[in-house]
């Protein structure tokens, strides 16, 4: 391979890593149209989301288990949480809601209604 091609193609990379880090997944749920968000959420229960969503605690240990890339034992430990008090969170999530995040698809969809909820909550105050 001659070197030309390599450089760019390692300049090609830095590219689309620069812009990869530009993009969260917050602002691509921001680009949603608020329609179509109205028509995301209507699938949920409004008072279930407003309960979990609402609640300091099932959302300090939703998210902190997101951070931890779906792991429980390390979410646990990262919010000094036994396990079990973990695992009784992550059901009642999965109870209320009908997502059970410790998949990632369910995860990434609990994220996105996060987002979509506290978008709609802000533009009504």
């Amino acid at each position: 391979m001659n070197s030309k091609f390599l450089i760019s193609n390692a300049e090609a990379v830095k590219e689309v890593s620069d812009v990869e880090k530009q993009l969260s997944l917050k602002k691509i749920v921001s680009m949603i149209p608020e329609d179509t968000a109205d028509d995301i959420l209507a699938h949920f229960n409004p008072n279930i989301m407003r309960k979990v969503f609402g609640d300091a605690e099932l959302m300090r240990t939703a998210e902190c288990f997101l951070r931890s890339s779906l792991n429980i034992s390390a979410a646990a430990r990262n919010i000094f949480m036994h396990r079990n008090t973990m695992m009784y969170r992550l059901d009642k999530i999965e109870r209320l809601t009908g997502l059970d995040v410790r998949t990632f698809d369910d995860a990434l969809t609990f994220e996105v209604l996060h987002i979509l909820y506290d978008r709609k909550l802000r533009s009504e105050k």
